[in-house]
């Protein structure tokens, strides 16, 4: 095994996964130079062409200085879902994942919860030192484990801290991460959500739609305050009259959806769910 080496390219959406790999194709003369491969030697298929993404996972192998080198670029959007840690046990031997050098720089009194949520993604703390009134930390963390960190960490910290991080290198793939421990609350009926339903249903979790807004069957409305997934009927409704209408609303004290960014729902998303993105706005829904 001394001559062969088995790398899986892991990283975040338009991180230039396939990129490297091409180029390393090239740099190990593994195509043939009588063919005309164009742009794109991996992605080569219609669909990923056109809209310029990795879709499909694939294996490739190079020859370096007598090594063989196995690779295995991974779809972007596998990143978060599951799908990687599925793949990787089809690759034989080590496998291998980018690392950063993570920087934070925190009021003492909130250190710890900094480093709870980092260390909680895999990262190792390296550097603790006080610098003034901060407390100055320095870790070792995989990429992915940064998508969505930032606003957790300035969350948690009353937006005190201060975060920079750098690529740092290649190690060892260091394992799943933690998941969301919270289910879904699911749509089960199309429509518009009713205000009086939102109301009345808001003990069961945290909302991401506001009333009046359409909805569909599958689609994910809030977080559930349970482990499991939950499903609601928004649409139902209480039926109002033109003369109670103008008044009836007055005695509900409906939070304000939550709202994510793209980062925060595609960490917060299960296996089991899509995340779609329109140009006005984002959604998750359930596979099946």
């Amino acid at each position: 095994m001394n001559g062969i080496r088995n790398i899986a390219i892991i990283a975040h959406v338009d991180h230039g996964k396939t990129t490297l790999v091409d180029n390393i194709i090239h740099q190990c003369q593994a195509v043939d130079s009588r063919k005309e491969t164009g742009e794109l030697i991996l992605d080569n298929n219609d669909l990923e062409r056109e809209r310029g993404i990795t879709i499909l996972s694939k294996n490739v192998s190079a020859n370096w200085k007598g090594v063989k080198i196995n690779i295995l670029d991974t779809p972007g959007h596998a990143d978060f879902g599951g799908e990687v840690e599925r793949v990787l046990k089809m690759v034989d031997g080590e496998t291998h994942e980018p690392f950063e050098h993570l920087v934070i720089d925190v009021p003492s009194k909130v250190a710890s919860k900094a480093t709870e949520l980092v260390m909680k993604r895999k990262g190792m703390l390296q550097v603790m030192e006080v610098k003034g009134d901060l407390q100055h930390l320095e870790f070792r963390i995989p990429s992915r484990g940064l998508t969505g960190l930032r606003n957790q960490v300035l969350t948690a910290t009353a937006g005190e801290a201060v975060m920079t991080h750098r690529f740092n290198g290649y190690e060892p793939y260091a394992g799943e991460l933690a998941t969301r421990s919270l289910g879904s609350l699911v749509c089960m009926e199309a429509g518009q959500a009713r205000a009086y339903e939102i109301n009345r249903l808001q003990d069961r979790g945290t909302f991401f739609i506001n009333p009046g807004q359409d909805i569909y069957i599958g689609q994910v409305i809030g977080e559930c305050a349970r482990e499991n997934d939950m499903e609601l009927n928004l649409v139902r409704g209480k039926k109002l009259t033109n003369i109670r209408a103008s008044g009836a609303d007055k005695g509900m004290r409906i939070a304000p959806a939550r709202k994510l960014s793209l980062e925060e729902y595609m960490e917060w998303i299960a296996d089991d769910e899509y995340l779609e993105v329109t140009p006005k706005a984002l959604r998750v829904r359930k596979v099946k």
